[in-house]
């Protein structure tokens, strides 16, 4: 599948169980429904567009589309007061979304956040000689950093930033044969 676009006018709405591929890719591989998703967590999380926009520095068109996109996948749920978060797809496992889906997300948020780098903002990359096995054991602990970070933030309440982060494992070297 090579879709870009995300979900189309006129696509049949998921159930919140049964997600469309191509809402999970437009999820997936767009920071500014990421970043508002993650922005609804916040103590100080307004459900207006317009703060949503200010604070993100994006259009209120954009805003409003990430909310309603939102919550159309059962990411977000509407609450009396605004929003809240949802855990809805918070045991994916990514099946659903093949190899080349993967690589198509991996570029668009790599082209999305390396355009709102600055001079303030942190980036490395590194080329080192690893093993398969030693490499998946540092990405299960990188994945596991992250959701300790998470955590932390959420208890202690330090949720006022919105921050991305992205990580490439990719093999560079053929097989010995």
């Amino acid at each position: 599948m090579k879709r870009s676009e995300g979900y189309a006018a006129g696509e049949t709405t998921p159930s919140k169980k049964n997600i469309s591929t191509s809402d999970l890719i437009h999820f997936c591989g767009n920071w500014v429904w990421r970043a508002v998703e993650a922005l609804v967590q916040a103590k100080d999380f307004n459900p207006n567009p317009a703060w949503v926009a200010d604070r993100l520095n994006i259009s209120v068109e954009a805003a409003k589309d990430a909310l309603e996109g939102l919550e159309r996948i059962g990411m977000i749920e509407k609450t009396e007061s605004g929003y809240k978060g949802s855990a809805e797809l918070e045991n994916f496992d990514g099946a659903d979304v093949d190899r080349s889906d993967r690589f198509e997300i991996h570029n668009k948020m790599k082209d999305q956040i390396s355009a709102k780098l600055t001079s303030r903002d942190s980036y490395a990359n590194a080329v080192l000689l690893s093993s398969k096995a030693n490499m998946q054991e540092f990405y299960m602990k990188f994945c596991n950093l992250i959701e300790e970070l998470n955590n932390k933030n959420m208890t202690e309440g330090c949720t006022s930033d919105v921050y991305a982060l992205e990580l490439s494992l990719a093999k560079l070297s053929r097989d010995n044969k």
